[in-house]
């Protein structure tokens, strides 16, 4: 009977990885500057408390979030964006018809006003 193989897997969205049903995360690494650019030589993996990583996400939200409002992120995001691009949403966010949606994974914002009028909003590059 053949030996069943191992499998690791990666969580893109919080980059972890999962071996035997079992979280490990990044902890700490080798990095060397070659002519100016930083090389990741190694990285170590961790095994990952989930309960304890939660409540320290939790109050992390909480502590920043007392801090900064939505509008100022907000006002970030729209200062990255060039004139076209503040116009084009402008435009497609008057029609009746437009939507917002959020973006999961890459964070963002997507809005559409019908068929083939949309644009996308980057929070984060």
């Amino acid at each position: 009977m053949p030996k069943k193989k191992k499998q690791i897997k990666l969580h893109m969205d919080n980059k972890q990885i999962e071996v035997d049903g079992v979280m490990f995360r990044a902890a700490r690494g080798r990095f060397k500057k070659i002519d100016g650019v930083e090389h990741t030589d190694y990285l170590i993996f961790e095994e990952v408390d989930s309960k304890a990583l939660e409540k320290k996400t939790e109050f992390i939200k909480k502590k920043l979030s007392e801090q900064v409002t939505t509008s100022r992120i907000l006002d970030e995001v729209i200062k990255d964006m060039s004139v076209q691009k503040i116009n084009r949403v402008h435009k497609l966010l008057k029609q009746h018809k437009a939507k917002v949606k959020p973006q999961d994974g890459c964070l963002g914002f997507k809005v559409t006003a019908g068929k083939g009028k949309s644009a996308y909003i980057p929070v984060f590059d």
